[in-house]
């Protein structure tokens, strides 16, 4: 019999709850988080809010710096060419 191989394909646009569940956190504490600018950017799409899981990768990556300082690596890495993942 042949061996199947099934690949989970996991969205790259997440909600607050699976972000939430990503980093750990309750949904409460991860809004808390989003209102003093303490994650990466979200993403409007539509009325939707909604996180990039790669972004929230990097993010935790990093050490969870606010959304300045993050974006402030981000930029700095991107300038010197490094790959997507830290």
């Amino acid at each position: 019999m042949a061996e199947v191989s099934i690949e989970i394909i996991q969205p790259e646009l997440i909600d607050r709850k699976a972000a939430a569940h990503m980093c750990g956190v309750s949904v409460r504490a991860f809004d808390r988080f989003v209102a003093s600018a303490r994650t990466p950017r979200p993403v409007r799409f539509g009325r939707r809010v909604l996180w990039r899981r790669s972004d929230l990768m990097r993010w935790i990556d990093l050490g969870c710096p606010d959304r300045l300082v993050f974006e402030a690596r981000c930029l700095m890495l991107a300038r010197k060419g490094t790959s997507d993942r830290i």
